[in-house]
Order: structure tokens, then sequence, then C-alpha cells
């Protein structure tokens, strides 16, 4: 897998961490569809809540406790962020 980098906006925009360690592995049971496991093993590093469109990958990260994600839908993300 390739490095991975992630930024991280803490009251500014000019702060990056960037992550080159490879990702966890994904916890045992959890049934990722196999071509999202490589950006659902990315997230495991810093725990976002996870937005996608995709219906079967929302249910999949929400059915497995092990991950510690949270997946919405991008509906639910705008509203999030208006809220915020």
């Amino acid at each position: 897998m390739q490095p991975a980098f992630f930024i991280q906006l803490f009251e500014n925009s000019l702060k990056v961490a960037w992550e080159h360690d490879n990702p966890p592995a994904l916890p045992s049971g959890c049934a990722i569809p196999a071509e999202d496991i490589d950006i659902v093993r990315t997230a495991l590093i810093s725990h976002p809540k996870f937005v996608t469109a995709d219906h079967e990958l929302l249910r999949a990260i929400n059915s497995c406790e092990a991950l510690h994600l949270r997946a919405i839908t991008p509906a639910d993300a705008i509203a999030l962020a208006q809220d915020k």
C-alpha cells in the first residue's frame, strides 16, 4: 500500500500531518467489500467520520464495531457540517 497522507485541520489549515506507516489490518470478521479495503484500512489511522454514497460500504463499516469507525452519507455530512 502506498503511504497515506492526512491533512488535519486544527484551527490552522497550514498544519499537515503525513503518515508513512502501513495502516493497520482490518479486524477479523469485518465484511468490507474487497475494492474498499485499502481506504478503510487507511481510515483506521485517524478514525474520521467516513463519508460514502456507497450503501454497501456504509452498512459494512457501521456493522463492524471492531473498526471503531462511523460511516455517514454525504447528505448527513453536509447537515453535520452546517450544524457546526
